[in-house]
């Protein structure tokens, strides 16, 4: 119980029981996981509230939460934990990224909104530790769901901080992926100029990647289609961005990515007033 108790003073707004009994499954006790978090919800150390999907979280309160951290710094175990701890939501949130862009994307973004602080404490975490690669990757994962969910000045912030870590362009794969969420941002918040640096840079990363960064490349061609778009280019200039998309993710099988520049472009053809073809492509 002492133990567990001082590891779960790590999470940031709470924890669910699945996450707790992952992340501790292959702990030697004699007691189950659930049995201990029983035993000290019992003796008030944690509370129990319910998610937006009702599900059973726990959390501490701060001045509990605080001592709980000062016994686990007592044993020289932060470090071992907080890695457990980003371990298992780096997983989950390149789990949840896949559902997002599918037919349960509603309830996976409710779901990394449960978990924004601990998300936020990961990520704080990559940073202080230096951990360039996992920090790169947490944040592209989180990255569609930011963007649609969250506003746009706390991952601005984020977005400067991780990419002035050490060694960044060691990890140019996810560092472009970062680059194409940083451009999204920009677009959708009318900061033309600073979309089309971030994403120009990440296609030339991608360009040099080759077959290993093609879907990534899909998805800085994608984001300049939207910003030539809207930005009253020629609308061909958008077209030819979100085919050269359109095809890599056709070739990868892809289907989101397909799904997605299809509808761009019926809105290119509605904008030439091309009826049938758009309606061909949005039905598609």
């Amino acid at each position: 119980e002492k133990n567990l108790f001082a590891n779960l003073s790590v999470f940031s707004g709470g924890f669910s029981l699945g996450a707790i009994e992952t992340i501790f499954s292959e702990s030697p006790t004699e007691k189950t996981v659930a049995e201990l978090i029983a035993l000290l919800s019992d003796k008030s150390l944690l509370q129990r509230t319910l998610d937006t999907q009702g599900e059973t979280r726990f959390t501490m309160l701060v001045t509990i939460q605080k001592f709980a951290l000062d016994r686990l710094r007592q044993v020289d175990g932060e470090n071992e934990m907080r890695n457990k701890h980003l371990a298992y939501f780096l997983d989950f949130a390149e789990q949840a990224d896949k559902e997002a862009h599918g037919p349960s994307q509603i309830e996976w973004m409710d779901r990394i909104e449960n978990e924004l602080d601990n998300f936020r404490a990961a990520l704080h975490w990559c940073l202080s530790s230096e951990q360039t690669q996992y920090g790169l990757q947490l944040f592209a994962a989180l990255a569609w769901t930011w963007n649609v969910r969250w506003p746009p000045s706390e991952a601005r912030n984020w977005f400067y901080k991780l990419r002035a870590m050490p060694n960044v362009d060691e990890h140019p794969k996810n560092y472009a992926r970062v680059l194409n969420a940083a451009g999204l941002r920009e677009w959708r918040t009318g900061n033309y100029s600073e979309a089309r640096s971030v994403l120009d840079e990440s296609l030339a990363i991608c360009l040099n990647l080759g077959a290993d960064g093609e879907l990534v490349q899909a998805e800085a061609l994608n984001r300049l289609g939207l910003l030539t778009r809207w930005r009253n280019q020629d609308i061909s200039v958008s077209e030819s961005y979100f085919n050269q998309s359109l095809m890599i993710y056709q070739n990868r099988e892809e289907t989101w990515g397909v799904a997605w520049n299809l509808f761009l472009l019926g809105g290119v053809a509605i904008g030439r007033a091309q009826n049938e073809t758009a309606l061909s492509l949005l039905q598609q």
